[in-house]
């Protein structure tokens, strides 16, 4: 997803895997067993929150799918 999108994470996945996984907060959107989307959150939990990656692969963007994955996250940090 983040080659299809030409993120220069996309070059170092062990890094992009690893930081990904130490998020706060990490949504995904899937078709069947594909991954289409993700969005991740880093939060000091009490009053910043900063959304790094939404992303989608570039066939999917344009359905909704990125505003899914923002609504949650607000829902979650609504404070």
């Amino acid at each position: 997803m983040y080659k299809a999108n030409n993120w220069s994470s996309a070059a170092k996945p062990t890094w992009l895997f690893n930081g990904l996984l130490n998020s706060e907060t990490l949504i995904t959107a899937w078709e069947d067993k594909k991954l289409i989307g993700l969005g991740n959150a880093i939060s000091d939990g009490h009053l910043t929150v900063y959304y790094p990656h939404l992303l989608m692969l570039p066939e999917y963007q344009g359905n909704g799918i990125g505003k899914m994955i923002l609504d949650k996250m607000q829902e979650k940090y609504l404070h």
